[in-house]
């Protein structure tokens, strides 16, 4: 979402619900992002290389107190 108005103080609410605008109707236009979420971006050389791959313990288990041993319980 965006171009949302907020109404910070009272005078600011008045002023939006008051204006000739909020009368009349609205067609929304919603842009077209397609070419933009299909794009390829190229990735430097280096840099994947120099990403280290995750162990594959981390991936399957989260870390944290619900992951802990548990022969106490």
């Amino acid at each position: 979402m965006w171009n949302i108005p907020v109404a910070c103080d009272r005078a600011s609410a008045d002023f939006m619900i008051s204006s000739p605008l909020m009368t009349g109707s609205y067609e929304r236009t919603v842009p077209d992002y397609t070419a933009h979420n299909d794009r390829e971006v190229p990735m430097p050389e280096q840099a994947v290389e120099a990403a280290p791959a995750a162990p594959a313990e981390a991936v399957d288990q989260p870390e944290g107190p619900s992951n802990m041993n548990r022969a106490g319980s």
